[in-house]
């Protein structure tokens, strides 16, 4: 009988529990530009992070970057591949946006070919199946017309993950990106505003 009870109340407790935040290449939504700056040490990064003494001149934007975080503005920090590895230089990376000094948005862009096809067994792996997916056609103004897949998570936390395509020239870009529901929604609010729906 006592057991019982006791496995009725873990499930209660359990039920009450808000779910996990949603993370991403290390990093969980909502955490401060303290922590972030703590995680990208522990993945033995070079960047200063408390931002005093001497800084290494290549890493001096990201440092000033979390410290106008910490103050609470919007930012928008980018580490590619190539500094993660210790190197300064273009390639495959993140953008990460704090806003009030909290990881509202991560995304990650990439041209490789067949990226789209990685990302998408990647998130699969992480996320589980997805919530949503399709194929958009486009077409460009020379008449070319090109399929773009997509594919859309809503995370028990409220964290919406979407995978896309981007038509660019002659091949695609794809793009993760991973954000709170609240970042969701303010990113919808001002696209209405630029390019209101038309009325009917």
């Amino acid at each position: 009988m006592k057991t019982a009870i006791t496995g009725l109340l873990a499930l209660t407790l359990a039920a009450q529990l808000p779910p996990p935040a949603t993370t991403v290449h290390g990093q969980r939504l909502n955490e401060t530009s303290e922590e972030f700056a703590a995680t990208l040490q522990d993945m033995k990064t070079k960047v200063s992070l408390n931002c005093q003494g001497k800084i290494d001149r290549k890493y001096k934007s990201i440092c000033k970057q979390l410290t106008e975080a910490r103050s609470g503005k919007r930012v928008k920090i980018i580490t590619d591949a190539e500094i993660e590895k210790g190197a300064v230089g273009p390639g495959p990376g993140w953008s990460w946006i704090f806003d009030h000094d909290h990881l509202v948005q991560a995304s990650f862009t990439d041209s490789r070919d067949q990226s789209y096809n990685l990302f998408l067994d990647q998130a699969i792996q992480k996320w589980g199946k997805y919530t949503d997916h399709g194929v958009t056609e486009y077409q460009n103004g020379y008449g070319a017309r090109f399929e773009m897949r997509h594919a859309i998570w809503f995370e028990p936390d409220g964290s919406i993950i979407s995978l896309g395509e981007v038509p660019s020239g002659e091949f695609s870009i794809t793009i993760l990106t991973v954000e709170t529901k609240e970042e969701a929604e303010a990113m919808e609010n001002v696209l209405e505003k630029i390019s209101p729906s038309p009325k009917l």
